[in-house]
């Protein structure tokens, strides 16, 4: 038999490992509670924890924005799908990139934050931007989706600074890039069949 102070020190090994296991199990609980949504409107899929708003808005200049956003009960994490309509005028007079870039611009301006990383890739054979934005309390990883210079696409993962994960809702690092690389274009956008 262990003396008293050496089965103190099991007990709480054995609890720590408990609620080590615990905690894995409730974050693996989390992760397979997302599935992927279709949105047939704007031609592609993404993965969401739970049923998106969908909402339209047209512009002035006759375009058409369709978003897909959920957010937890905080508002301090939120998931968005969108698709801007470019204008023929717009493609007409602007490169691929210089469409990306503006549109990066753009966010980063009217969201006043800060452009700190920004990576060229294709998604799908279509020229993209993956970027990370930082505010002043908060960070955002997107994708930034070209598709026949006429379909502008955004992916958009959103949250709160600090930028650790312990108190997270559901909108872990590992989620936001879990639900970027989620985002599908569909047939009719240019994507997969």
């Amino acid at each position: 038999m262990h003396p008293p102070s050496a089965q103190a020190g099991i007990r709480r090994l054995t609890l720590a490992v408990m609620l080590v296991l615990l905690q894995v199990s409730v974050s693996a609980q989390k992760l397979d509670s997302w599935r992927e949504y279709t949105f047939n409107s704007i031609d592609c899929a993404a993965i969401f924890p739970g049923e998106p708003k969908v909402t339209e808005k047209a512009e002035d200049d006759g375009r058409l924005t369709v978003t897909a956003s959920y957010g937890n009960s905080r508002d301090s994490e939120a998931l968005f799908v969108s698709r801007i309509v470019i204008a023929p005028s717009v493609a007409a007079a602007k490169s691929a990139d210089r469409i990306l870039d503006d549109a990066l611009e753009g966010s980063a301006k009217e969201s006043k934050g800060t452009v700190v990383k920004k990576e060229q890739i294709l998604v799908q054979g279509n020229p993209a931007l993956l970027v990370t934005i930082e505010g002043d309390n908060w960070v955002g990883l997107s994708r930034y989706v070209l598709v026949n210079k006429t379909g502008l696409y955004i992916a958009l993962a959103l949250r709160t600074k600090p930028s650790t994960d312990e108190n997270r809702d559901f909108l872990t690092r590992e989620n936001m890039e879990r639900f970027l690389r989620s985002f599908t274009l569909l047939g009719n956008s240019g994507g997969k069949k």
